[in-house]
């Protein structure tokens, strides 16, 4: 394994940790959740926010265990997700989240290497 891919893998289980815990604050706090995001959820119910938040803890776990054991092709088969929600949030105008989720998709590749 090359020093890269094990630093791309240390990140990816970072990334993992840390979806994990927006969807716990999102459960714990869906009215603190919502004001974060700005306008973006702005009127989504708190069972809608705990279904988010649901979801990314499912996302990050998935994410830290594939990360975690060197998991070639569940780490390839995020990619193209990963570029499709970037085209997603491109065609809704939110360019922030672009760039963040075309470097993930890019720290998978990299991760990729050995």
């Amino acid at each position: 394994m090359t020093y890269v891919s094990r630093i791309s893998r240390v990140i990816l289980v970072a990334h993992g940790l840390l979806n994990m815990a927006q969807g716990i604050y999102s459960l714990v706090s869906p009215e603190g959740y919502s004001a974060m995001t700005g306008d973006l959820f702005a009127g989504a119910s708190d069972m809608a926010l705990g279904s988010i938040g649901l979801g990314a803890i499912g996302v990050g776990w998935y994410e830290l265990v594939f990360a975690y054991q060197n998991n070639h092709a569940l780490i390839l088969a995020t990619i193209p997700m990963r570029l499709f929600f970037a085209l997603v949030m491109w065609t809704w105008g939110n360019t922030g989240v672009i760039g963040y989720e075309v470097g993930v998709a890019i720290i998978c590749g990299l991760a990729l290497l050995g």
